[in-house]
C-alpha cells in the first residue's frame, strides 16, 4: 500500500520533538527515516517529515519570503 504524500506547501510550520526522536515515515517523501521533526498543516494536523524535507520546506519557504 502505497503512502499518500503531501506537498511541501501544505505546512505552515516544522519543529524538532526531542522525545519523538525515531524511525517515522516522511509525510512528504514517503521514506521511513531517523527523525524528530514534526510539521504542521495549515489543517491543523500534525506529520512526520524527514531531514532532507525539512531542509527543502525551509528553502521553499525562503524563497517565498
Amino acid at each position: 500500500k502505497q503512502l499518500q504524500t503531501i506537498p511541501l506547501d501544505s505546512f505552515k510550520a516544522v519543529y524538532w520533538s526531542d522525545s519523538f526522536y525515531g524511525w517515522h515515515p516522511c509525510a512528504v517523501c514517503g521514506e521511513t527515516k531517523l527523525s524528530a521533526w514534526q510539521a504542521e498543516t495549515f489543517r491543523d494536523e500534525k506529520q512526520w517529515l524527514c531531514e532532507d524535507c525539512k531542509t527543502a520546506w525551509e528553502k521553499q519557504r525562503e524563497g517565498e519570503a
